[in-house]
């Protein structure tokens, strides 16, 4: 059975904003009759497979206040033709990965959220990225394949995979994950919970795709009671703001029972305020369990009340106070929670603190030791909390033996896995074997009765970088192998002087580059964003990473940097530009606009009138290399006051240099203004995303818009911006991210959004999809090649692209 088209767009956000969220979805065109599922003698299923000729139908369910559904929902399913102009056939993209991990640094593909392993057959295995879908492997990790292209589930976020007790090719996902706010937003996209009959192959959305919002979107967690059988399964799942229960046939497409919720607070809450890490278990009898960062919560079973256990021991410590930023903190500022329960029924709690302390006149954060302790009898009594002796990274991770809740392993310091044998008293670092930093998720699948070490143990890791086995409970083995594409990409840099070379930046991934069909990792690492080539030299490399703008010099397949310059407060990454008439010159967008005359050995700011935010884009014509455009991600009108919105406002603004090379800077963003009280506090319908200009005349340029607001995607000047011109036509309702204009064409013009390319030049009569067999997925950048005539595209999850410009 292939399901030819399925696209669900649900719970979006930009930066800093809560936008409209909308459940998307379509019907799905399969082979077979349309029928229920036939469970006939679903007891010899216990071990395997089944078949079952039958249609999937796809509900639809639309948010009331997202703006032109149906013309989206067409569009995404490739039923609507924009304004009658079709898509070129002979345009075809290519998928440059990078495919595998084996390179001078293991595990560098992309984040894992979620991993399950088949019960009866250890090497079918299922992964699920941050962004980009859902990957499958039937050989142990040797290869992979993606399985949610075909439904065009590359855009979702999958954040729990689980499996039928009764039959392991029946497969529930929860999608959407946590957001992240740099660079236009990491987005995970949620789509509810979705499932698959035949092992993770194909998918089709349940009957739980609410309607809801918030600034941490999608579905936290889904559980299945152990006890379900095809004709009674029961699964719990939550998001945001509610607990549902569905009962019912294993397929899910009934109702889901709201049994608790909160929706009080602002738009799209969270469960007690604004919690939203929230974690669900399940013990052997059916008992539901809820930890979030405020502590461990139990569903009393056919109610409508959420119990918190009161009886777990952790320390208080709320004694340390500090002042930092001009406010007394009390300590400490979060606790993060992982609950786990054992086959025995047995659970075992980690806990992680968040500590504030002061650096200068700034606040920091910092981690203390993790905590552990236990419950054998459903919560109601705990053992006294062990001091672990070391500190967690992020979120707390915790995998525990299913027989012995002595032996469990958690997440430390980001890079490790640590493993205790006896409840904590002590536990040791397990040898990494070069994993990647940031556990994202720590899977159990198998213990041993007995086996009073966990020598046994069968243990998974997914991280920033992919996926690798615990081999003999001592080493860690990768089993990201070939195949997996899900690499989230912030920037990349190409040089018309080879085609074949081309560097990305990667988030937690290095700086990574394409030479020739081959894939290098290199310093520096963590996240890395926008470069630059240099044009007379190859080898001069310029990168955006945490913050920094760092200059250096490959040496063979290695990055060499020389010093960098801190460009942003805090962490997160920023946008970088060559002058394209003087590669000595290069501009940084960081708070403020940066440029160095002396290729980024020096620095100066250029200023403008406005409150300093974060920069999106830079631009700058081949025409005139003394005016400089760029957009800043400052706050639209509608989420301030007007009292602080003018202060605050984003937009587009123009630096131009006089013969004394000084910069003077005027936002040209008033023609774009939406709405206005007096003749002040006027402000944009949308933030602005990304800014090119015409290479042969400095006063054509063009904007993107990131949100939500039908019908205003691209805006054109003709007049260096003193009036504007809407020509978002037919563009879909959603996010435009990157765009670039084509040098020598007829207003050649390509626009990323968050589904995929969309071109438009002076003989179309609108927008069209451009080319076939290309990334649906966020696009994060976009560079022209003219030597080779390609268009270049980073994206969010799916890696790196490229297609054939527009035949002339």
């Amino acid at each position: 059975m292939a399901i030819k088209q399925i696209i669900l767009i649900k719970s979006i956000i930009s930066i800093h904003f809560v936008l409209v969220f909308s459940v998307l979805s379509l019907h799905a065109q399969t082979k077979g009759n349309s029928q229920e599922f036939n469970y006939s003698n679903s007891d010899s299923f216990e071990n395997g497979e089944y078949t079952s000729d039958f249609e999937l139908h796809i509900s639809t369910y639309l948010k009331e206040n997202m703006e032109s559904p149906q013309d989206l929902l067409k569009l995404i399913g490739g039923e609507l033709v924009l304004c009658d102009i079709p898509e070129d056939d002979g345009v075809r993209w290519e998928n440059l990965g990078p495919f595998d991990s084996k390179n001078d640094r293991q595990m560098n593909q992309g984040r894992i959220e979620a991993i399950s392993v088949n019960r009866y057959n250890e090497n079918d295995i299922l992964v699920g990225g941050h962004n980009g879908g859902v990957w499958r492997t039937l050989d142990g990790g040797v290869t992979w394949r993606n399985t949610t292209d075909d439904e065009g589930l590359s855009v979702v976020g999958f954040h729990e995979i689980i499996r039928h007790p009764k039959n392991q090719k029946v497969v529930y996902a929860a999608t959407g994950v946590a957001l992240n706010q740099w660079n236009n937003g990491s987005r995970g996209y949620g789509i509810g919970i979705v499932m698959s009959v035949d092992g993770g192959e194909t998918w089709t959305e349940t009957g739980h795709s609410p309607p809801y919002g918030g600034w941490h979107s999608g579905t936290a967690d889904i559980v299945i009671d152990p006890r379900s059988t095809f004709d009674s399964t029961i699964l719990y799942t939550i998001n945001a703001t509610t607990l549902f229960r569905y009962t019912g046939l294993m397929e899910a497409k009934g109702q889901w029972q709201e049994i608790y919720s909160d929706k009080s607070h602002h738009t799209g809450p969270a469960i007690f305020g604004d919690v939203t890490n929230h974690d669900l278990e399940i013990d052997r009898w059916g008992n539901v369990f809820l930890c979030n960062a405020l502590g461990v919560y139990y569903y009393v079973s056919g109610g409508t009340t959420i119990e918190k256990l009161t009886s777990i021991k952790i320390p208080d410590e709320r004694s340390d106070r500090v002042f930092c930023n001009g406010d007394t903190i009390q300590n400490p500022v979060k606790v993060l929670f992982d609950l786990e329960i054992n086959k025995q029924g047995h659970l075992a709690l980690l806990a992680n603190y968040y500590y504030v302390h002061p650096v200068m006149d700034k606040c920091k954060v910092k981690t203390r030791p993790y905590y552990y302790c236990t419950s054998i009898d459903g919560g109601k009594s705990w053992t006294e909390p062990i001091n672990l002796k070391t500190g967690g990274y992020a979120f707390p991770n915790l995998a525990v033996n299913q027989y012995n809740t002595d032996i469990f392993y958690f997440e430390g310091s980001g890079r490790h896995v640590r493993k205790s044998i006896n409840g904590g008293q002590t536990n040791k670092k397990l040898k990494t074997n070069r994993n990647h930093v940031d556990v994202r998720h720590l899977k159990l699948t198998k213990s041993t009765i007995g086996d009073s070490i966990g020598i046994e143990d069968e243990v998974y890791v997914g991280n920033d970088g992919g996926i690798a086995k615990l081999d003999g409970n001592e080493f860690w083995r990768d089993i990201t192998g070939v195949g997996i594409c899900n690499t989230n990409y912030f920037g990349l840099g190409i040089t018309d002087a080879n085609s074949e070379y081309i560097f990305t930046g990667a988030q937690d991934g290095s700086l990574n580059f394409y030479d020739n069909g081959e894939w290098y990792t290199t310093s520096p690492g963590g996240d890395n964003g926008d470069c630059l080539i240099d044009p007379r030299d190859e080898s001069i490399v310029y990168q955006s990473a945490n913050g920094t703008f760092r200059p250096g010099v490959m040496d063979g397949k290695k990055w060499r940097g020389r010093g960098g310059k801190s460009l942003v407060k805090g962490v997160g990454l920023f946008p970088v530009l060559m002058n394209p008439n003087n590669p000595d010159e290069v501009f940084a967008g960081g708070n403020e606009v940066h440029v160095s005359s002396d290729n980024g050995r020096t620095w100066q700011e250029i200023q403008h009138v406005e409150a300093p935010k974060r920069i999106n884009r830079l631009a700058m014509s081949e025409a005139n290399s003394n005016v400089l455009y760029y957009v800043n991600h400052g706050y639209y009108w509608d989420k301030k006051s007007p009292a602080v919105a003018d202060h605050n406002q984003g937009g587009i603004f123009k630096a131009i240099r006089d013969l004394n090379g000084t910069w003077k800077v005027e936002n040209i963003s008033s023609n774009l203004y939406d709405k206005c009280i007096g003749e002040r506090n006027c402000g944009l319908p949308q933030i602005l995303s990304a800014v090119t200009v015409d290479p042969t005349n400095e006063n054509r340029l063009f904007v993107t818009m990131s949100g939500f607001k039908s019908g205003k995607k691209v805006f054109q000047s003709n007049d260096g911006g003193n009036s504007w011109q809407n020509i978002s036509q037919c563009l879909p309702n959603l996010p435009a991210t990157c765009i670039v204009y084509e040098k020598n064409s007829n207003d050649g013009i390509y626009v990323g959004t968050d589904y995929g390319v969309f071109y438009k030049n002076a003989d179309l009569e609108d927008w069209v999809i451009y080319g076939s067999g290309g990334p649906n997925s966020m696009i994060t950048d976009m560079h022209i090649n003219y030597q080779s005539r390609q268009l270049i595209v980073s994206s969010m999850g799916r890696g790196l692209w490229r297609a054939p410009l527009f035949p002339k």
